[in-house]
Parts: C-alpha cells; structure tokens; sequence
C-alpha cells in the first residue's frame, strides 16, 4: 500500500453533514489526491458508519453523496 494514500486517510474526517441534499464535505481534496469518483468508508470507534463517495473535489475539501448508512453520519467521522 503506498504511504501518501494511507497519511492522506489517516488524517480524513468529515466536516460538514448536510442531511437535506444527502452529502457530507471531507477534510481531503485535490490535493490529497482525491478525485471525483473516489469511494471512502466512514468509522467511528472503529465502527463502519457509512460509504460515500465523492461527487466535487477542491483543492482542500470534497463533497460527497452518502451511498448507505448503517448509522447516521456525524462530524468528526473518520474516513477509511
């Protein structure tokens, strides 16, 4: 496993949750390596909260449509 790809994930969370449009803004961007497309697992305590994926990259944040959740998803989330 490449090393930028795992510190890029280390340090993703969820910034932002916008329940009327379905999508959540993640601390990662272009910059990171993200692209449009670009699947994340969202944990809590190790716990699998949500899949979303990303449907805007800029350069430090992306939107991201929530695919399913097996629980809601909350600021702070980590991103596998």
């Amino acid at each position: 496993e490449n090393s930028k790809a795992s510190k890029m994930l280390a340090q993703g969370k969820v910034l932002l949750v916008n329940r009327d449009n379905n999508f959540v803004i993640i601390n990662l961007g272009e910059d990171s390596g993200v692209k449009v497309g670009d699947a994340f697992q969202v944990y809590r305590q190790g716990q699998f909260v949500a899949q979303v994926k990303a449907i805007q990259a800029r350069r430090g944040i992306t939107a991201c449509d929530i695919v399913k959740e097996s629980m809601p998803i909350k600021v702070g989330d980590i991103l596998k």
